[in-house]
């Protein structure tokens, strides 16, 4: 989908790949932590 709101857009996308970052190393933070128990 082209988005004439190219920087806005851009710093969305940064912020939801961050946001997805953080997630992913909650959940293997998570499981790694329920393995050591």
């Amino acid at each position: 989908m082209p988005n004439p709101k190219k920087s806005n857009s851009q710093r969305q996308d940064s912020y939801l790949v961050a946001g997805t970052t953080l997630v992913m190393l909650a959940l293997y933070i998570i499981i790694l932590a329920s393995n050591l128990m």
